[in-house]
């Protein structure tokens, strides 16, 4: 007799997993269509697309500009122009 209250016993776990397994899938099928929906509002609310853009002009002031690095190149030529060297660039 044990054995067969101990089956009914586990035929009852597997029905209440069963169960508990459909509610979970149901709860994250509800979730994730939360999720959509939440994700679809934001992505209609901050469409770049859409958004209107001026343009400003910014103009500097002296006191706003900082010199952080000066840099000073010297090429010693002697004779040859300075178009001879191939890694020169004149822009």
């Amino acid at each position: 007799m044990k054995s067969a209250g101990r089956a009914m016993k586990e035929s009852g776990d597997v029905s209440r997993a069963e169960e508990s397994l459909e509610l979970l899938n149901q709860q994250m099928t509800e979730l994730q269509d939360k999720l959509q929906d939440d994700l679809n509002l934001l992505q209609d609310k901050f469409d770049l697309s859409v958004e209107q853009l001026e343009t400003v002009k910014i103009r500097s002031k002296k006191t706003n500009i900082s010199i952080k690095l000066f840099s000073f190149l010297w090429i010693p030529l002697a004779d040859e122009g300075i178009n001879s060297i191939p890694e020169v660039k004149i822009i």
